[in-house]
């Protein structure tokens, strides 16, 4: 999709994150670059340990991987916690 169909297919929507995307400088176009760029990075790093859970899974087996989430969860709610 090119650039300019991207504004059409969102609507208003994607008119405002094409003109945050193309950098006139103001202080407003930064933050709404950087809110994009790190949505970008979360979607990715979302994407990798949900891609990384489902290697797990095949090389564990059903009995190691259950063992590992249950130590990962409660990993995760002491973590929370803490």
């Amino acid at each position: 999709m090119q650039s300019t169909a991207l504004p059409q297919f969102l609507g208003r929507g994607g008119e405002q994150i094409a003109g945050m995307t193309q950098g006139t400088g103001s202080d407003r176009n930064a933050a709404g670059r950087m809110a994009v760029a790190t949505f970008a990075v979360r979607v990715a790093g979302a994407a990798l340990a949900y891609l990384s859970q489902i290697i797990l899974a095949r090389l564990m087996g059903a009995h190691d991987y259950g063992i590992y989430s249950v130590a990962w969860t409660v990993i995760i709610v002491l973590g929370v916690m803490a």
